[in-house]
């Protein structure tokens, strides 16, 4: 039965499958390398590059609260749809958020993709399938290898996931050492995870679907940072 299922599986990863959206380079599915120990590469759909309007709608969502923006980052996951993984009921889990910066902005922004994503597939999401022990550095303030020790043993996941097939969601992949640990933490209660779903890659431009080299053979590009922004009162800043 495993081998069966290592087939189908196969089958419905398949780059032609994967790589139907679009055919511009910013946008798709590809097997994108992440920075770990097993320097292992993981199938994830990203909606752009970090950078533009998509990285400026990013940052105002995310650090000033514009619902707006969204709104309108939901619906940019909608080319993540035409792919084999979603008739097969994922379960989506938002990469959880850190509990400090949690309260001060009031909300997390891949908890509302997540949100968003579900209603255009129909699959269930949990939203503390993956959750943060302690507070640590902002990802984004760090360099390539301080950001897999930053995450080392900060996340886990729930029992309850054992024996399901999971999707994560974040909103930007850099070195990929967040979704490495989110999948780390997963895979260590039984959990299968099948890809990822994120706005934007910040990381260097691999191509699309298979000779992706790892990141460390590349130049390092700029990491996304928050821009200062003005807040009302009363709004999450």
């Amino acid at each position: 039965m495993a081998r069966l299922w290592q087939r189908v599986r196969g089958w419905l990863l398949r780059p032609e499958r994967l790589s139907a959206v679009g055919q511009q380079a910013a946008s798709g599915w590809r097997n994108r390398p992440l920075v770990g120990p097993s320097e292992d590469a993981l199938w994830l759909y990203a909606a752009g590059h970090y950078a533009d309007q998509l990285s400026e709608q990013i940052r105002r969502a995310k650090y000033a609260g514009h619902w707006p923006s969204v709104n309108t980052l939901r619906q940019r996951l909608r080319g993540a749809l035409r792919s084999g993984l979603w008739p097969l009921k994922p379960i989506l889990v938002p990469m959880p958020a850190d509990p400090h910066r949690l309260g001060q902005r009031g909300f997390h922004l891949p908890v509302e993709l997540a949100k968003g994503l579900s209603a255009l597939t129909g699959c269930p999401m949990d939203r503390t399938g993956l959750v943060k022990r302690d507070h640590t550095p902002e990802q984004a303030s760090l360099g390539r290898v301080a950001r897999l020790a930053n995450l080392t043993n900060t996340l886990r996941a729930s029992p309850r996931l054992r024996g399901r097939r999971v999707v994560v969601v974040d909103d930007v992949v850099t070195t990929g050492a967040s979704l490495a640990a989110a999948r780390q933490a997963l895979e260590a209660v039984g959990a299968e995870v099948l890809g990822a779903v994120v706005l934007a890659d910040a990381g260097p431009r691999s191509s699309k679907i298979g000779g992706c080299r790892h990141p460390r053979h590349r130049p390092s590009s700029p990491r996304p940072r928050p821009r200062q922004t003005t807040s009302q009162p009363g709004e999450p800043g």
